[in-house]
């Protein structure tokens, strides 16, 4: 039987609602004969320390996702273990959208990129969730995988309907992101000023308020949300121009077109490599293109549900864990041998 750990660094509970993307490697692999143990390891103490060093000398494969240790503790690590892998796919070297400093240890601080780049070089194969972060991980490591974020497709077989009286545009995200969709407020006043039944929709950890459009708060929850992209007509993905931006996975995205929707989104990150532009969705650089694209799709019905469509086989075919299982198991095996 094969066995990994995965170790992951975030609010647990948090972590595991915003990071389904990687969890659900975790059942993957476990419905294909793998023994793959999941493993929060954040405000580590004495007796957590002492357990999680049994169960890296115990296993075959130690799999790192976020967690960015100390240099003596992930030394420990590599000490009994030599086979790591890390999973990198958060802009962690660069300062986050929404920050207002740098904190001690906050993305983007000197302490932060150092751990880095130290777990970059300490890992045997690093996955990258993108291109961008592919360049960056190939300075420290010369065994890097991409592994773009992906969606279990199965889960996704709602059929919609694209005629409906009010047309709702979606967002989906974590409270700290809601400042992208601030970037749209005039985007959204011009909007309603001209499509009164528009109304957006937010699904978060907290309430998004803003003028100009009306809109309808969802409290997001694994067991339901994605009833609520269903009810979506239109999904959104704003970004600033960064460097955190280009980070970006575009799970959204994802998520979106799964569901069948037709997809507006920033140029930047892997919103490119999504979404290809006119034909499942919009790729915009400025509200003048914002706004000229939100009015094409919700004046036409048929071209949500020729783009929704169309969305939903570019996920299938390329951004699925149907797609993508074997190579990732591949990964796995290729560092058993």
């Amino acid at each position: 039987m094969k066995r990994i750990i995965k170790d992951h660094h975030s609010d647990e509970e948090r972590w595991r609602k915003h990071s389904i993307s990687r969890m659900q490697w975790v059942n993957y692999l476990n419905d294909n004969g793998w023994k793959a143990e999941w493993i929060y390891a954040r405000h580590i103490r004495f007796k957590k320390f002492v357990s999680i060093l049994k169960k890296v000398l115990s296993v075959k494969i130690v799999h790192i996702q976020k967690k960015l240790s100390s240099r003596p503790f992930l030394f420990m690590i590599k000490s009994l273990n030599k086979n790591i892998i890390y999973d990198f796919n958060d802009a962690l070297y660069a300062r986050d959208s929404f920050s207002k400093k740098l904190s001690a240890i906050g993305n983007g601080s000197p302490k932060t990129v150092r751990r880095l780049k130290y777990v970059l070089r300490s890992a045997k194969t690093v996955i990258a969730g993108n291109e961008h972060f592919a360049k960056f991980a190939t300075k420290f490591n010369n065994n890097v995988r991409v592994v773009p974020t992906t969606v279990k497709f199965s889960d996704y077989d709602y059929q919609r309907k694209n005629d409906k009286e009010v047309i709702t545009i979606g967002w989906i995200g974590q409270s700290n992101n809601q400042v992208y969709l601030e970037e749209l407020q005039k985007v959204f006043i011009e909007i309603s000023t001209n499509s009164p039944k528009v109304i957006l929709k937010v699904i978060s950890d907290k309430p998004y308020e803003t003028k100009g459009i009306n809109i309808v708060n969802i409290k997001w929850d694994i067991n339901d949300y994605k009833s609520h992209l269903y009810q979506m007509d239109i999904g959104i993905m704003p970004l600033k121009d960064d460097e955190w931006s280009k980070g970006k996975c575009a799970i959204k995205i994802i998520q979106y077109m799964a569901a069948g929707l037709p997809v507006i989104a920033s140029d930047e990150g892997a919103n490119a490599s999504v979404i290809t532009n006119a034909e499942n969705g919009y790729l915009v650089k400025s509200d003048k293109e914002w706004i000229e694209k939100l009015n094409t799709l919700i004046g036409s019905a048929n071209l949500r549900k020729k783009m929704g469509n169309t969305a939903r086989i570019k996920i299938k075919e390329y951004y699925s864990v149907e797609s993508w299982g074997d190579r990732v198991e591949r990964i796995y095996l290729d560092r058993l041998g």
